[in-house]
């Protein structure tokens, strides 16, 4: 998002920012950082985490992949090799995907650390409920079915209770602004 962007102070607003890398993954051996921003994988741009994890789910383990990355501003490639993917074990800690919404924790990568607490929007996909309800990376989702919500942990907790009824009501901040998306139902 422009926001995210100009936290991070970049000109370039598309791809994916680096929210988390799993200790011992093809990325952490990659030296992929936090606040990372991937605009490419073997020379295809990359706009949205779902594209990103499409991308490098239909590659083999093992093989290799060139990752163009903007740290700091500046573009570099990056090679890497996919590993292999550790499933919800290595998500549980810091990322959910509920209704097309994935979220992080906030953690000090980001510009609204300490000022807001919820979770970050890290991606929407397009044909999903949280599309529909207009919702985007780098939102912040502050409540879950009005209960508050500071980790993905909360998140997790407060959005299966919720979504027993198969509807999920938000509190969302975006910028300065708050309001409600309701996804399913």
């Amino acid at each position: 998002t422009p926001e995210i962007a100009k936290g991070l102070k970049i000109a370039q607003q598309n791809g994916v920012v680096v929210t988390q890398v799993q200790p011992d993954s093809g990325a952490a051996k990659a030296g992929i950082k936090l606040g990372d921003v991937i605009t490419s994988i073997d020379g295809n741009p990359v706009d949205t985490n779902t594209a990103l994890h499409n991308a490098i789910g239909l590659m083999r383990v093992g093989s290799q992949v060139s990752l163009g990355v903007l740290r700091d501003g500046k573009p570099m490639t990056v090679k890497a090799t996919i590993g292999k993917d550790t499933g919800d074990e290595a998500a549980a800690e810091g990322e959910a995907d509920m209704h097309g919404l994935a979220v992080a924790d906030l953690d000090k990568s980001s510009p609204l650390f300490g000022q807001v607490q919820g979770v970050l929007v890290t991606g929407v996909d397009p044909d999903s409920d949280a599309a529909q309800a207009g919702l985007r990376a780098g939102d912040v989702v502050v409540a879950v079915a009005q209960q508050p919500v500071k980790s993905v942990a909360d998140f997790r907790k407060a959005a299966k209770a919720a979504d027993k009824a198969g509807q999920l009501f938000l509190t969302v901040r975006r910028g300065d602004q708050m309001f409600y998306a309701s996804l399913g139902g």
